[in-house]
């Protein structure tokens, strides 16, 4: 992931279960990407899944945009699907944002949270403390699928 920012054009939101879907588009390269979000329960926090097509290739990234300030570099983040154990892994904080990538790292948390109802993310901000929220993922599963199918990527097994 570059540190750079891009201002993408985006089509109207497709919701599904409790995701919004949508594709985006490099108002400068017209290549084709796709991103699907869900709200915490609270409203206060998100989750963004983003297929970003550059002319380097497609990648997939997870965004954990917390209502807090998390740090400026790379800490443990938790997730927790349902009531099965949780999984860590190290994620960049830019700000109030935590990512995610590459996509060998993003496919086994999509992996865990696919078939779930429910989601709690807990990130460990620059002080070790722990920000957390819940968030309701119905549908996450063929959310999930039309992000990668729109990145030409390989459904999940």
């Amino acid at each position: 992931m570059s540190g750079a920012l891009f201002i993408l054009a985006t089509s109207a939101a497709v919701q599904i279960g409790a995701w919004s879907t949508w594709d985006r588009v490099d108002p400068v390269t017209d290549l084709k990407g796709a991103a699907a979000s869900v709200h915490s329960t609270d409203g206060r926090s998100h989750l963004l899944l983003t297929c970003d097509v550059t002319e380097q290739g497609r990648d997939l990234s997870l965004q954990f945009k917390a209502n807090q300030y998390l740090g400026s570099d790379a800490n443990a983040v938790q997730l927790r699907a349902d009531a099965d154990p949780p999984m860590e892994n190290y994620w960049s904080f830019y700000g109030r944002i935590a990512v995610l990538a590459p996509d060998s790292e993003v496919r086994p948390a999509l992996q865990k949270i696919r078939g779930a109802s429910r989601l709690y993310v807990r990130a460990f901000d620059f002080n070790q403390q722990p920000v957390g929220a819940s968030f309701d993922i119905a549908g996450a599963s063929e959310a999930i699928a039309t992000v990668l199918a729109a990145c030409g990527k390989l459904p999940l097994k």
